[in-house]
C-alpha cells in the first residue's frame, strides 16, 4: 500500500492564555510521513510567545528568550514543509485547532496563511481505527491511542516536535507501515 500523499503531521504549542488575542504559538514541531509509509524529516522551534501562562505544559519563559518572533519564523515553516515533500497533506491530532491557532498567528502577524484551510485529523483516523476494531472509545489522546497500538510514547510530551512525531507513528501504524 502506498498513501496518495506524504503527510506533514503538525502540532504546536502555546503560550498557555485561552482568550484571543493573548493567545501565542511558543512552538511548532512537524514530522513527514511518506507515501511509503516510512517517517521522513523532522523539525521543532520555539518561538518567543511570551508571557507564558499558567496553562501551558512544559515550556518556560527562559526557554523561549533568543527565539524568533511568529512573524520571523513564519516564511520558514511552510518553505520546510515544501523543501521535505513537493506533494503533501497537511496533518495533526486535533486538525481543526492547529489549523485555527496557526491561522490566528498569521493572521495576527499580518502574514498570509499559506496552507490548505483542512487537513488530516488523525485523532479522528485513530478513533476510527479503534471502532472498526470493536474498541469503542470516546476520545482519547496521543498517549492514549500509542498504547492502545502497542506503541510507547517517544520524546517528551507536551512538545510540539515529539507530540507530532509520535502522531505520524501513529498514523503509521493504522496505515499497516508499521508492525
Amino acid at each position: 500500500m502506498k498513501l496518495p500523499y506524504d503527510l506533514v503531521v503538525v502540532d504546536v504549542e502555546t503560550n498557555g492564555l485561552l482568550e484571543a488575542p493573548e493567545v501565542r504559538i511558543t512552538e511548532i514541531g512537524a514530522a513527514v510521513l511518506k507515501t511509503d509509509g516510512t517517517l521522513g524529516p523532522r523539525m521543532n522551534q520555539l518561538i518567543d510567545g511570551r508571557p507564558v501562562g499558567p496553562k501551558s505544559n512544559v515550556i518556560t519563559d527562559a526557554m523561549l528568550e533568543g527565539q524568533p518572533l511568529f512573524g520571523e519564523f513564519a516564511p520558514k515553516f511552510p518553505r520546510w514543509c515544501w523543501d521535505h515533500s513537493k506533494n503533501f497533506v497537511f496533518a495533526a491530532w486535533n486538525t481543526n485547532l492547529i489549523l485555527s491557532t496557526l491561522r490566528w498567528e498569521y493572521h495576527r502577524t499580518n502574514t498570509r496563511f499559506p496552507f490548505p484551510s483542512k487537513g488530516l485529523c488523525a485523532r479522528s483516523v485513530a478513533l476510527a481505527h479503534f471502532w472498526r476494531s470493536n474498541v469503542f472509545v470516546a476520545s482519547c489522546g496521543i498517549d492514549k491511542a500509542l498504547r492502545m497500538l502497542g506503541l510507547s510514547f517517544e520524546g517528551t510530551p507536551y512538545r510540539a516536535g515529539d507530540d507530532a512525531y509520535n502522531v505520524a507513528r501513529i498514523l503509521q501504524k493504522i496505515f499497516g507501515f508499521a508492525p
